[in-house]
């Protein structure tokens, strides 16, 4: 779970990867991505979005493109597609 302002409300969200690919061969499964909840107030959360993404592990939020906006970017751990590898989804596929 990582903490982040995802939608610069001053308010923290999170955002929570759910995969545990541990098998191998890897299967798919439907509840394998990332999760991101938004603050609604001090004890509500609205989940906002859900990109499915087989294998992943983890989620970076940062101003990767780093434009001064302040918009958050995500990088993808994933285990589906071999050693080394990542995915990276610019803020603007996240918008909704």
């Amino acid at each position: 779970m990582e903490l982040t302002d995802f939608n610069s409300d001053n308010r923290p969200d999170f955002i929570v990867t759910t995969c545990d690919n541990g098998e191998y061969p890897a299967p798919t499964k439907p509840y394998h991505g990332i999760r991101i909840y938004l603050t609604q107030g001090d004890t509500k959360f609205k989940h906002s979005l859900y990109p499915p993404i087989n294998g992943a592990f983890r989620a970076l939020p940062h101003d990767y493109d780093e434009e001064g906006d302040g918009d958050i970017d995500l990088a993808l751990g994933n285990y589906m597609f071999g050693p080394g590898k990542a995915i990276f989804v610019p803020d603007f596929l996240t918008k909704n």
